[in-house]
């Protein structure tokens, strides 16, 4: 799962924000997520290229840690959402949220894919960041957020006998035979009752 992971970085300066930029972005690493981020293009290469723009071609969703907001954020939303790609905005608690902000969680059309999440810097309570993360890299799992890419490999060892009936069904089908074994599970997917509860349940406990 490619994810792109921006931070203002205007508030590097400031130690709080930095080291809490830093722990997100471990946290994000170690939870197994490939990561793009503008905060780890200023550490390593520079200011020039952390505002270079990247591909939303190629990633799963975007994660903003965004409590102290910036132009730059705003854009970065309304390019993801343009997009499709699915965007975590956090904020700490005891902050205000920004009026452009209101605006997109209202707007029927940009919301649906807009999550707005308070967390609490209070390791004690429930909402803080590494929980509110994992609930969102869960819910993307579930695949009920975006719509995914065939780019799995996966090796299937099957008997000559189910080749020969897979060669004989995809020909009649006019398929190839991994297209036809791609379809064939995806109508199982669609079609299980308890795995669309699944994904029902993980949509509305985020």
């Amino acid at each position: 799962m490619k994810i792109y992971y921006f931070t203002n970085l205007d508030k590097l300066g400031d130690k709080y924000w930095e080291q809490r930029y830093v722990d997100i972005h471990k946290f994000l690493i170690k939870n197994g997520v490939n990561l793009v981020s503008n905060l780890e293009k200023k550490i390593t290469r520079g200011e020039n290229e952390a505002k270079k723009s990247i591909s939303y071609d190629q990633i799963e969703a975007v994660i903003i840690e965004g409590t102290n907001v910036c132009a730059d954020s705003i854009y970065v939303i309304a390019t993801a959402l343009a997009y499709k790609k699915p965007v975590l905005y956090l904020m700490e608690k005891a902050h205000t949220i920004p009026e452009q902000l209101e605006y997109i969680r209202k707007d029927p059309n940009l919301g649906e894919n807009f999550f707005f999440k308070f967390y609490s810097k209070n390791d004690k309570e429930k909402s803080t960041y590494q929980n509110i993360i994992s609930d969102f890299l869960n819910l993307l799992e579930s695949g009920s957020l975006i719509k995914e890419k065939v780019n799995v490999k996966f090796t299937l060892r099957i008997s000559p006998k189910i080749e020969r009936y897979l060669t004989w069904k995809s020909m009649a089908e006019k398929k190839a035979k991994a297209e036809y074994v791609r379809q064939i599970l995806d109508e199982i997917m669609t079609s299980d009752p308890e795995y669309r509860n699944f994904l029902k349940k993980a949509r509305s406990n985020f």
